[in-house]
């Protein structure tokens, strides 16, 4: 009876770890591993965003993407909506990386949460830091149309590219 128990357990677990979350859409390809590293002259670059344009073939509707960890490496996933598996389709992907610099700033008090013109100058002066601060990830390899950075994602092991963002300047 212990066994039928036990089996019974199992089977509802599972029908609630494969039942949750939204199912794969319709028309997403098969996804191979792949890992993007950003690092300054050897350095880490944590909290970097990581996005892969594939080249040739018209894609779907999913977007090719990482986020940097604390030891500078993103683990490529493919999303549409609310659904994400990890890796990407296998093909030929222009990359690059976005990175804002890390900015501190004092909140706006409590008291002026309502008026409209502080809450402006809040904001203006954060767009002022935000420009005046030196940029993380040369502009280079912040935008598909000028990024030299490839990767090629195939059926067999994983796609890895480093890039250390000092050899860009």
């Amino acid at each position: 009876m212990n066994s039928w128990k036990s089996v019974f357990i199992l089977g509802i677990s599972l029908i609630l770890v494969v039942g949750c979350g939204p199912a794969r859409p319709d028309g997403i390809p098969p996804l191979f591993p792949a890992t993007v590293t950003v690092q300054n002259a050897g350095s880490p670059i944590d909290a970097a965003s990581v996005l892969l344009i594939v080249q040739g073939s018209p894609t779907g509707s999913w977007a090719v993407s990482g986020r940097t960890d604390a030891n500078g490496v993103a683990v490529i996933t493919t999303s549409q909506g609310e659904w994400s598996g990890n890796g990407a389709p296998e093909g030929e992907y222009i990359v690059y990386v976005l990175r804002n610099p890390t900015i501190h700033q004092e909140p706006l008090p409590p008291e002026l949460a309502d008026d409209s013109a502080a809450m402006d100058r809040h904001a203006a002066e954060y767009g002022r830091l935000l420009a005046a601060a030196p940029r993380i990830i040369p502009v280079i390899l912040t935008c598909p149309s000028t990024s030299p950075l490839k990767l090629t994602v195939g059926t067999s092991g994983t796609a890895t590219l480093v890039v250390d963002v000092s050899e860009h300047e």
